[in-house]
């Protein structure tokens, strides 16, 4: 046993340097990512989305002045663009001419446009459903009207006259009820579109208020653009709604921050904060400080 315990001892000794260097250094190892699904419903191919990604892994590898995040097909950490209810309010409330911000400002004029066009909703559904009651008590008589000519011994060509007549109105005061029920739908959608974005804008500012729900439903659901995941050996990043390609970069930044062990900081300015503040996708002094007190490696900055 006695000439085994030079080598035992040296593996002791290799075990524990590389134990020490392994604390010492947790930052060594490359992040490798890969993208996953890409939804066309964005408007962009998936070349574009890959070069977002590129970028955003860029400002950490700049910053470290090494390559600590790197692309390969077989990459740990699946990147993916998906188009859901959050993506879907933001482009209809484009096509109504919002332009979404983060401010303060914007939330409080928001809700002020969401509480008048409920009012206008409310109203215009209780006008609707007192017609559509005035509709079914005609259509009844209607009905009776045209029971009663099929009786024995018929009626007069004015009475039957007054039934055509009727029917044309009839048809003329549905159709009018149906384009009434399009428009309250429409403004539906605009109401759930407004709800949501209100409820991100809310969750940016961190404001400590009752939540919005969309018509007809609760939301049910935290708000969020990006999320990084890792379940296992399984990680993914998760882009849901973004309103330009800055707004797209920083999202990414932030999450491959996620990625890379970072916790939010405590900078309302910085990428890392655990609020969207800004479009600026550009690391901030405190992303950087983050990063060098996970790494404990300032020879490498």
């Amino acid at each position: 046993m006695k000439k085994f315990a030079p080598f035992f001892l040296t593996a002791v000794i290799l075990a524990a340097v590389t134990i020490f260097f392994k604390t010492q250094h947790p930052c060594e190892k490359t992040v490798t990512y890969r993208i996953g699904q890409v939804d066309s419903r964005f408007g962009l191919s998936r070349q574009e989305f890959s070069n977002a990604v590129a970028q955003a892994a860029s400002s950490w590898n700049q910053a470290a002045g090494r390559a600590i995040l790197r692309e390969n097909t077989a990459g740990d950490v699946e990147v993916n663009l998906v188009y859901d209810y959050r993506q879907e309010a933001s482009d209809k409330l484009k096509k109504l001419n919002i332009q979404i911000e983060n401010t303060k400002e914007f939330y409080d004029r928001m809700t002020w446009q969401y509480e008048s066009l409920k009012a206008e909703f409310l109203q215009k559904q209780a006008s609707l459903n007192d017609d559509v009651k005035s509709f079914s008590a005609r259509a009844a008589a209607f009905q009776a009207a045209v029971a009663s000519a099929g009786h024995p011994g018929g009626i007069s060509e004015e009475a039957r006259q007054q039934i055509l007549n009727e029917q044309k109105e009839l048809n003329l005061f549905r159709e009018r009820l149906q384009q009434r029920d399009e428009q309250l739908q429409t403004m539906t959608q605009t109401l759930n579109s407004m709800a949501v974005v209100i409820n991100e804008i809310a969750g940016h500012l961190n404001l400590h208020v009752v939540g919005y729900h969309t018509a007809g439903s609760a939301l049910g659901r935290q708000y969020q653009q990006a999320f990084y995941l890792r379940e296992g050996k399984k990680q993914t990043i998760t882009v849901y709604q973004f309103a330009n390609d800055r707004q797209l970069t920083r999202a990414l930044t932030h999450e491959f921050g996620h990625a890379l062990g970072l916790e939010h900081t405590n900078d309302p300015q910085s990428v890392m904060f655990r609020l969207m503040q800004s479009d600026d996708p550009e690391l901030k002094p405190a992303d950087i400080a983050a990063w060098r007190a996970r790494c404990k490696d300032l020879t490498r900055w």
